[in-house]
């Protein structure tokens, strides 16, 4: 992730600050002065607004599904930061993704994958081609297939999972639950009825939509158990399920790893058909 900027003489431009993988501030450097910008994202740890010292919006970047929308710079102020782990190059108009170049007017990379054929087909496809729901901070995927998940620090601790098991894929298979009208606890991802779901899964957004279910191929138990727990899932509820061979993994019971609702809210005013935020409240408990 990007720490600092500094020009051709070596002299700093910007600081940044992190919460995770998302990026809660800027501080501009000029002439001996500091100006610090804070930053506020979307369910995906996107950047989409910047306010200064006296909570004034200064830069906003509106929500189009592959980014292709130009960022509003109020007075004048810069924020390149785009999707999480891009940062937008202003002469090419390409987003820089660490390990290659993402266009947003193509919705996809223009580099290749540097795993080659190991993180699909299409090894210029961004984030599963479903952008809504899934990221790709380091330009090599968790792949998602599509799962709902909102937590931003459970895609912090999933990428964390994907630097510490180099060389395997790492493949959702569960996200986010909630409650239906009826009070039956459904998948967030494909609006199905979960049967066997406990009724305080953490999978629920009114339990912190803490929890996810995986399957890391070729990857031993003792690996998985041992990579989650180095990532920051909670080694006390990571569970093996050999009859269809998922691992359940949670972050820590603890409030401050729980989904905030804002986040929700913001899922749903850009995903108002979803069903989940249909309910009244939204992904009630």
């Amino acid at each position: 992730m990007l720490i600092t900027e500094t020009d051709a003489q070596g002299e700093l431009i910007k600081d940044y600050l992190w919460q995770g993988m998302m990026p809660i501030a800027q501080i501009n450097h000029a002439q001996d002065t500091e100006q610090i910008l804070y930053l506020y994202s979307d369910h995906l740890m996107t950047n989409r607004l910047a306010t200064n010292a006296t909570q004034h919006i200064v830069w906003r970047w509106e929500g189009e599904a592959f980014g292709n929308t130009p960022a509003q710079e109020l007075i004048g102020i810069s924020v390149n930061l785009r999707f999480p782990g891009q940062y937008f190059d202003e002469e090419t108009n390409l987003h820089y993704n660490m390990m290659r170049y993402y266009d947003p007017e193509l919705g996809r990379y223009i580099t290749s994958d540097p795993i080659g054929l190991k993180g699909g087909l299409n090894t210029y496809v961004y984030a599963m081609q479903n952008s809504v729901v899934n990221i790709d901070f380091f330009g090599l995927d968790v792949i998602y297939n599509g799962n709902v998940i909102l937590n931003p620090q459970v895609h912090d601790n999933l990428h964390k999972l994907d630097v510490v098991l180099p060389g395997y894929d790492v493949i959702i298979t569960g996200g986010d639950r909630y409650r239906d009208a009826n009070g039956n606890i459904v998948s967030a991802s494909n609006d199905q009825i979960v049967l066997d779901s406990a009724k305080k899964s953490p999978h629920l957004y009114g339990q912190g939509a803490r929890g996810v279910d995986l399957v890391v191929p070729n990857a031993t138990n003792e690996q998985i158990a041992k990579a989650a727990k180095d990532a920051g899932f909670d080694p006390a509820r990571t569970i093996h399920y050999p009859k269809d061979d998922h691992t359940h993994l949670v972050l820590p019971e603890d409030s401050t790893y729980n989904i905030p609702q804002h986040i929700v809210d913001e899922f749903c005013k850009q995903n108002p058909a979803a069903k989940m935020c249909n309910p009244s409240p939204p992904a009630c408990p």
